[in-house]
């Protein structure tokens, strides 16, 4: 049940705050999030808030802006180097109205996950957000039932990259 009123919360923070913005960036997360299935005592939040992350959210067309970046903060997510992750394992999706976007992890490098924060920017093609309701969705991987648990500590939708 938890979960569930989380992410209907961080849906409903979202969309109040796309309406009211003119300008971007459109924060859909802006404190830490533990998603995953375990308690991980190194983490802000050691039990999960969620099994995985959704967020609904309004668009009302602003592509005349130029290009727009989805900009993630995250620790703890498993790097693409990481044991088994080449057999399949741990491999946390990222979907956008329910169409792949990336597989997260592959965005990150070293053998180890990391409390240290680290920034993903991916470039979103305006074609993939609709005017009117979105859905952005991160699915954590998983190895034999068990979810890689990390921590979201901000995502946006800005109109620069971050330097």
């Amino acid at each position: 049940m938890k979960s569930l009123f989380i992410n209907i919360l961080f849906a409903t923070v979202a969309a109040v705050q796309s309406q009211a913005q003119t300008l971007l960036p459109l924060v859909l997360v802006e404190k830490p999030l533990h998603i995953g299935d375990q308690s991980q005592k190194d983490m802000t939040h050691s039990q999960p808030d969620s099994a995985f992350y959704e967020a609904k959210f309004q668009w009302d067309g602003r592509g005349k802006i130029g290009d727009i970046y989805l900009v993630i903060q995250v620790s703890h997510l498993v790097p693409k180097d990481y044991p088994d992750f080449d057999k399949g394992y741990w491999k946390s999706e990222l979907l956008l109205n329910d169409k792949p976007v990336v597989i997260l992890n592959t965005k990150l490098r070293g053998k180890e996950e990391t409390a240290k924060l680290e920034t993903i920017v991916l470039p979103i093609k305006l074609d993939a957000l609709k005017q009117g309701s979105n859905t952005l969705k991160i699915k954590p991987g998983a190895k034999d039932g068990d979810l890689d648990d990390f921590e979201l500590h901000r995502v946006s939708i800005e109109s620069s990259k971050p330097r």
